[in-house]
């Protein structure tokens, strides 16, 4: 009987613990549901993709903007370096350049872009 007292303790501490722990996991006692911890993260990873997508789309269209403005810039800065170069060349005794040729046509070619 002894050995009955002690099992049926031994039992009654199991079930009781057994109870304790269905009721922690029983789907109504959750703060939170799986299907909506799912679903926030699956909102989240797509929040995050489309905000990464959407700031390469930002950086693409404002490099290709960028690229026409230096272009246009280097074409600029070269034709204004050889009409100095043309005009210090009629500066120092160059008789063979004529301003109003050489150097008159890269003037208005700079504003005719």
């Amino acid at each position: 009987m002894l050995h009955e007292n002690k099992n049926s303790r031994r039992n009654g501490k199991h079930i009781q613990l057994h109870e304790q722990t269905q009721d922690v996991m029983e789907p109504g006692n959750r703060s939170i549901s799986v299907k909506a911890l799912v679903g926030g993260i699956v909102a989240f990873g797509v929040l995050s993709i489309s905000l990464v997508i959407y700031s390469q789309w930002l950086g693409s269209r404002d490099f290709a903007q960028n690229t026409a403005l230096v272009r246009m810039t280097q074409v600029i800065q070269q034709d204004i370096a050889t009409a100095h170069l043309w005009f210090e060349e009629a500066l120092g005794g160059d008789r063979t350049i004529d301003l109003d040729q050489d150097v008159a046509p890269l003037q208005t070619g700079l504003f005719g872009r």
